[in-house]
């Protein structure tokens, strides 16, 4: 939440006061910070949950113990969640990278299915920086889209309130769609999917940045 802070390029508008009054379709602003926050928790955590297994499965022995897997995706994530947000912190429109992040998260996804040993220590590093930077970035959506200090405070706790119910339902997810299947191949699918759907939604809160929010 620290990070999400600092990362602000725009200050919430100069109205303290005013509605605070949440309105929650699928075309709104809210909406898609929820769909957004929702989803790139749901990846982070599947991820975190089912790759040390999945290298496991490959018998994957590179590293000594697949536990480190784990270990080095978290640093990877806690060094990406401080170091790019202070980079960015002058960007204006953090959707722009939020979507370059969201991509490089993608692409990483399209690696661990079709290339997992050969590309081990590239997607390792695609995974951690891009789900850790994502986080925090997203994180300063409310802030960035509210009209007003008290309307910022309920889209915030709206967004993780939905976002973590959304995201709660990524491991079970993984875990049914593999059992069903009995392929990796299917459940890493399912995360591509919702890794791209993570970028439409992005490019849908784009345009209300571009045609409502900025002046």
């Amino acid at each position: 939440a620290f990070n999400a802070v600092l990362c602000v390029g725009k200050k919430v508008k100069p109205s303290l006061l005013g509605s605070n009054s949440i309105k929650i379709t699928l075309n709104t602003p809210l909406s898609l910070i929820i769909i957004i926050f929702g989803l790139q928790s749901l990846v982070n955590y599947t991820i975190l949950l089912w790759i040390k297994s999945y290298y496991e499965n490959l018998e994957y022995c590179h590293i000594e113990n697949t536990h480190n897997i784990a270990t080095i995706l978290l640093s990877l994530q806690l060094m990406s969640s401080y170091l790019i947000p202070q980079f960015l912190n002058q960007i204006k429109n953090k959707l722009i990278p939020l979507g370059v992040l969201a991509g490089l998260l993608n692409i990483s996804i399209i690696l661990l299915c079709f290339l997992p040993i050969s590309m081990f220590w590239i997607i390792l590093i695609g995974l951690g920086v891009s789900t850790g930077a994502i986080f925090p970035l997203s994180m300063s959506l409310p802030i960035i889209f509210s009209n007003n200090i008290n309307q910022a405070s309920s889209w915030f706790t709206t967004m993780l309130f939905g976002g973590y119910l959304i995201s709660s339902m990524g491991p079970l997810l993984f875990g049914l769609v593999l059992t069903l299947s009995s392929s990796y191949y299917w459940a890493i699918s399912l995360l591509f999917t919702l890794s791209l759907a993570l970028i439409i939604a992005i490019y849908a809160l784009n345009n209300f940045l571009k045609d409502s929010y900025v002046n």
